[in-house]
């Protein structure tokens, strides 16, 4: 499984990229536990060494990652 943390416009994002059918069944579990707290796309590496991110469901060929949004506050 690989992870990253994703920051864009005081926005912070995990990410949990499954790489095998093992990763994508437990990433689609946590989805189904907690669908207000998360996201499902593709965040992939393509051809020059950076990444991207697209998508919004399972059953694509890039839908294999998870994303926790970060809240903008902190909870206390």
């Amino acid at each position: 499984m690989k992870t990253a943390l994703y920051f864009e416009d005081k926005e912070a994002q995990l990410v949990l990229t499954a790489e095998t059918d093992w990763e994508r069944t437990i990433l689609k579990m946590m989805h189904e536990s907690y669908p207000h707290e998360t996201m499902v796309g593709g965040f992939y590496e393509c051809q020059g060494g950076w990444f991207r991110q697209s998508g919004n469901t399972y059953g694509g060929d890039v839908d294999n990652s998870l994303m926790f949004r970060m809240p903008k506050t902190p909870k206390r």
